[in-house]
């Protein structure tokens, strides 16, 4: 017996697939008017390689990241559309001095682990004590107060585990510092994201990569000096936007790709980054009459720093996603070549999920668009999945996202030749498809088939940190980020030093 549910969802397949083959005539994805294939691997990888080489990293709140924000801005304006930008406020967290030294030797290459916590300008000068990957036995075992204890975090597919046990247990028991090793690939830091919102806690960390930790492992029992400065008060930064108008003023679609990083990030945003300037671009080429709905281009940042970029641009925008059938999340490592595989085929990282709500109408249309960028495994979004498509699901809007991680995922590796050119092709392609097909749906079909995934985003609970005396706030918007650089104190936060750790703690 076929049970309702597989009914519902069967009529919806049938129906969503009458309108799915219109769509290669919509748009076809390859050269535009003007000759230009600018869904093409040349155009693409350009487009990686620039955001790539605007500089080292493009954390939120920096130079760097404003850098990024007015490069994709021109892309945008240069293809035709209407382009603007939301500002927001949020607690910065901006290093100054990083530095890890054993024995009055520096160690090579330390990373902050931002919000953690901050020293004076002379650091934080304690015996090292080894307690292993840091769990709460190996922990409680090991003398660590007022010392700078050692952890060690296995990376597996690109990700860190353990690390926010391991913090929260050393910092209970009341250690000076934290040194994490963090065994990513080549001896290279692996960072780490955070949420802002909880504020700047009391236990400043250093991540070192695997070469550099195997010393400070060995150096136990020796004496180190752990510094770690910052400029900390509130900061701004924006999201950036381009609008098409469609032939029907009354509906959207949001496509949307995180635009901060760690480091260079050639892969983890650059991919996404390119997809997105190069839909942009497509689309703007074809006459309004051949863009059924209104599109919306949307480079977020804040990422890095717990998804802050997406809830800003949703609550200064209610309008769009009121009318939008659908938001297309460009997600991280879209493209990122699987370098453990030992087959010269171009194979994709196999972290890479596709995201789609639990919606019959929406699944249909990623199955059919997205049959060119296998392999996927298909994972049910959930308000609590890593990505930051999870806000919009949150919120009830269908979703349909990418995101992965890969062997260089947050670190200095990760570059533009991590990308896989066709593979980048095939995602930009899919996605187009996806667009298309979407649009020549009848309106209000998607958000009429979305009802489950509504009920499952309304019984779950995101994960919401609260503002908290450390600090911490919710992203805020403003009208602009002139004159909204960080302020700080003298010494970096209203506060004061605690105990004999030397520990600068933010007041109330």
């Amino acid at each position: 017996m076929i049970s309702p549910r597989a009914a519902c969802a069967a009529a919806a397949l049938a129906l969503s697939a009458s309108f799915l083959a219109p769509a290669a005539a919509l748009s076809p994805a390859g050269p535009d008017r003007a000759g230009a294939d600018l869904l093409g691997e040349a155009s693409l990888m350009s487009a990686v390689r620039e955001y790539a080489g605007l500089g080292d990293h493009h954390r939120t709140g920096t130079a760097a990241e404003r850098r990024t924000q007015a490069w994709l801005t021109r892309g945008l304006r240069s293809a035709g559309l209407r382009v603007g930008s939301d500002a927001y406020t949020f607690a910065g967290f901006l290093p100054r001095t990083v530095a890890l030294s054993v024995g009055g030797a520096p160690v090579a290459g330390p990373a902050a682990y931002l919000y953690s916590g901050l020293t004076r300008a002379r650091g934080i000068t304690a015996e090292l004590v080894d307690v292993g990957s840091g769990s709460a036995a190996q922990v409680s075992s090991a003398d660590v107060a007022g010392r700078i204890a050692v952890v060690t975090v296995p990376v597996v597919n690109g990700l860190t585990v353990g690390l926010p046990g391991a913090f929260r247990a050393v910092d209970e028991a009341g250690a000076a510092g934290l040194v994490v090793v963090t065994d990513g690939p080549d001896g290279l830091v692996v960072h780490q994201n955070v949420d802002s919102r909880a504020g700047v806690q009391d236990l400043p960390t250093l991540l070192v990569g695997s070469d550099a930790g195997a010393e400070v492992v060995a150096a136990a029992g020796e004496r180190a000096t752990l510094t770690l400065t910052a400029r900390v008060g509130q900061s701004c930064d924006t999201d950036v936007w381009g609008v098409l108008p469609g032939a029907d003023p009354d509906r959207y679609l949001v496509i949307g790709t995180p635009t901060s990083a760690h480091v260079s990030s050639g892969s983890e945003r650059g991919a996404g980054v390119a997809v997105l300037l190069g839909l942009a671009r497509h689309y703007a080429s074809l006459p309004r009459s051949e863009r059924p709905v209104g599109l919306v281009f949307a480079g977020l940042s804040g990422h890095e720093i717990g998804f802050l970029g997406l809830p800003v641009l949703l609550a200064a925008h209610e309008s769009w996603f009121a009318r939008a059938d659908a938001y297309l999340h460009l997600g991280a490592s879209i493209a990122t070549r699987a370098l453990a595989s030992t087959s010269d085929l171009p194979v994709g990282e196999p972290t890479r999920s596709l995201y789609v709500s639990e919606n019959p109408v929406l699944e249909a249309v990623a199955t059919a668009s997205f049959l060119g960028s296998q392999p996927l495994s298909t994972t049910p979004p959930s308000v609590l999945n890593p990505g930051e498509q999870s806000v919009a699901y949150a919120a009830g809007i269908p979703i349909i996202g990418i995101s992965g991680s890969g062997d260089y995922f947050h670190t200095a590796g990760d570059t533009p030749d991590v990308v896989v050119p066709s593979l980048l092709v095939g995602q930009a392609v899919s996605y187009s498809a996806a667009i298309d097909s979407l649009a020549t749906l009848p309106a209000g079909l998607v958000r009429s088939a979305n009802a489950l995934a509504l009920q499952a985003a309304q019984q779950a609970e995101a994960p919401e940190p609260a503002d908290t005396e450390r600090g911490g706030r919710q992203p805020q918007p403003v009208r602009s980020c002139v004159d909204r650089r960080p302020t700080q104190s003298p010494l970096g936060v209203q506060g004061r030093i605690v105990g004999k750790s030397r520990v600068y703690r933010p007041g109330a």
